[in-house]
């Protein structure tokens, strides 16, 4: 059985316009006409806290892309908020298997799912384009 689960805090942010929508639920598909988004500008950045010990993925719709291109996002899950800041090679970077690269275009969906161990928080970055 899915269960979809919603962020309960947010712990760091950047260049993220309307980042409170993301508390809001909304339908699991995306329309034309989309009046609560998110948008993540260029070098843009989140990290998401759950609230509790869950194996499971994110979904991520994408309402418009910069320029209707195809924009590339990284998405890093952790098992605490230190593991989710570092970057592969540092200290507490045991999340080689947790840092995943996708392309993300207009009016799409992506799902990343099955972490391997309990996840806590969950971190995306936009490091070019922006997207909603």
């Amino acid at each position: 059985m899915i269960r979809y689960l919603y962020p309960t805090k947010i712990k760091e942010v950047e260049n993220v316009i309307n980042a409170d929508g993301l508390f809001h639920k909304k339908d699991l598909q995306i329309g034309l006409n989309e009046p609560d988004i998110v948008k993540f500008q260029p070098n843009s950045a989140i990290v998401l806290d759950f609230g509790k010990e869950i194996r499971g993925g994110v979904r991520i719709l994408t309402y418009e892309t910069q320029d209707i291109k195809c924009v590339r996002i990284r998405i890093r899950f952790g098992e605490s908020l230190s593991e989710c800041f570092a970057e592969l090679g540092e200290k507490n970077a045991t999340n080689t298997r947790r840092a995943i690269s996708k392309r993300i275009c207009l009016l799409g969906r992506i799902c990343v799912s099955a972490t391997p161990d309990s996840a806590l928080c969950g971190s995306i970055r936009c490091p070019t384009g922006g997207f909603a």
